[in-house]
C-alpha cells in the first residue's frame, strides 16, 4: 500500500514539475526565442503522459488495496 502512496506522490510532483517546464517551453515557442524546438516539446509531451499513467496506476492499486482490506 505505501508502494501505491509514493507513487502517487512521485507522479503528482512529476506533473507538476512537467507543467512548469511545459509553461517556458510553450511560452519561447510562442515568443519565437527558440530555445526549444519540436523535440522537446515531444519529449515533454510523453514525459507528462508517462506520469500521468504512474499516478493513475497509483490511484488504481491505492483503490484495490482498500477493496481487500475491507
Amino acid at each position: 500500500m505505501y508502494f501505491f502512496c509514493a507513487l502517487k506522490v512521485v507522479s503528482s510532483v512529476m506533473i507538476l514539475g512537467y507543467l512548469v517546464i511545459g509553461y517556458f517551453v510553450i511560452r519561447d515557442g510562442i515568443l519565437d526565442k527558440g530555445v526549444y524546438g519540436v523535440d522537446s516539446v515531444v519529449v515533454l509531451l510523453f514525459a507528462f503522459l508517462f506520469s500521468i499513467a504512474m499516478w493513475k496506476i497509483g490511484s488504481i492499486g491505492l483503490r484495490r488495496m482498500r477493496a481487500v482490506k475491507d
